[in-house]
C-alpha cells in the first residue's frame, strides 16, 4: 500500500488476518445470498461498510502490527478479544454512540437487510479502532472491555469522535487531499489510543484526563467547534496539536 510502503506480501498477510478476525468472508457470503432479494444498491452499501473496516484494519496492521506475525498467530491474537468486544459493544459505548448504532441498524433494515446482518454491519462502524483496543489490552494484560470503555470515553470527552465525523464528511478535490484526509483519520485514531493507554496505566484512570491536559484539549477543540465550516487545513492543525497533547500525556 502506498501510504505504508509495505510489500505486496505484507499487504496480503494483513488482508488475510483482517478478513479472518472480522469474519469478512461470512459477511460477504451473507450479503451475496441476498441476490435478487434486495436491491443491488443495498448490497453495495453493505459491501462498502465491510471494505471500510477492512481497509482500516489492514492499514493498522501494516503500520503498527508485528511485521513478522504469521497469519495464524495474528488471527489467534486478535480474533477472540475482538469477538468479545463486538458482542459487548453496547456496554462500553456512550449513549450517543449506542443511538447511532440503533439508527444505523434501522437504516440497514430499511434498505432490506435482515436484522441480524444489519446489526453486524452497523457494529462494524464502531470497531474501526478494535485493533488499537486489543493491542492496549494485551500489552497491559487488561480486560478488553475495560480498555474499550476507557478508549471510547477518551474519544467522546476529548472530541476525537466529533473530529472524525467532520473529517469523514469532507469532500476532497484531488488525490493529494484524499491522502491528507486519510492521514488525519489515522492520526486521530492513534492519538486517541495513546491517550487511552496512558490513562489506563495511570492510578487516576477513572477520573479521565488530568485537569491540565483536559483544559488544553478543551481549548484546542473549542477553537474548531466554533467554526462555521470545518476545512481540511483546520483538521491538519488540530490533529497535530492533539498529537502533541498525547505526547505530553505519556
Amino acid at each position: 500500500m502506498e501510504k505504508t510502503g509495505a510489500s505486496a506480501a505484507d499487504v496480503v498477510r494483513a488482508f488475510l488476518i483482517s478478513a479472518n478476525i472480522f469474519g469478512a468472508r461470512e459477511l460477504w457470503s451473507a450479503i451475496e445470498a441476498l441476490d435478487n432479494k434486495v436491491p443491488a444498491e443495498t448490497q453495495l452499501a453493505a459491501y462498502g461498510e465491510i471494505n471500510a473496516i477492512m481497509k482500516r484494519s489492514v492499514t493498522w496492521l501494516l503500520r503498527f502490527g508485528d511485521k513478522n506475525l504469521p497469519i495464524k498467530a495474528g488471527v489467534e491474537r486478535f480474533a477472540a478479544p475482538l469477538e468479545k468486544l463486538a458482542k459487548g459493544i453496547d456496554s462500553v459505548l456512550s449513549v450517543t454512540a449506542q443511538e447511532k448504532i440503533t439508527a444505523n441498524i434501522a437504516q440497514m433494515e430499511g434498505l432490506g437487510l435482515p436484522k441480524a446482518l444489519a446489526r453486524q454491519i452497523a457494529v462494524l462502524r464502531e470497531l474501526a479502532s478494535a485493533c488499537d483496543i486489543v493491542q492496549i489490552a494485551l500489552r497491559n494484560k487488561a480486560d478488553i472491555m475495560a480498555v474499550a470503555r476507557q478508549y471510547f470515553m477518551v474519544g467522546e470527552s476529548v472530541g476525537f469522535d466529533w473530529l472524525r465525523s467532520r473529517a469523514t464528511a469532507l469532500k476532497t478535490e484531488n488525490s493529494w487531499q484524499a491522502r491528507v484526509k486519510g492521514a488525519i483519520l489515522d492520526d486521530l485514531y492513534r492519538h486517541q489510543a495513546v491517550l487511552a493507554a496512558t490513562l489506563l496505566q495511570s492510578k487516576k484512570k477513572a477520573a479521565g484526563l488530568p485537569d491540565s491536559l483536559n483544559e488544553q484539549a478543551e481549548q484546542i477543540m473549542g477553537e474548531i467547534r466554533h467554526q462555521g465550516v470545518v476545512r481540511l487545513e483546520m483538521l491538519v492543525l488540530v490533529a497535530q496539536r492533539l498529537g502533541q497533547l498525547a505526547d505530553i500525556a505519556t
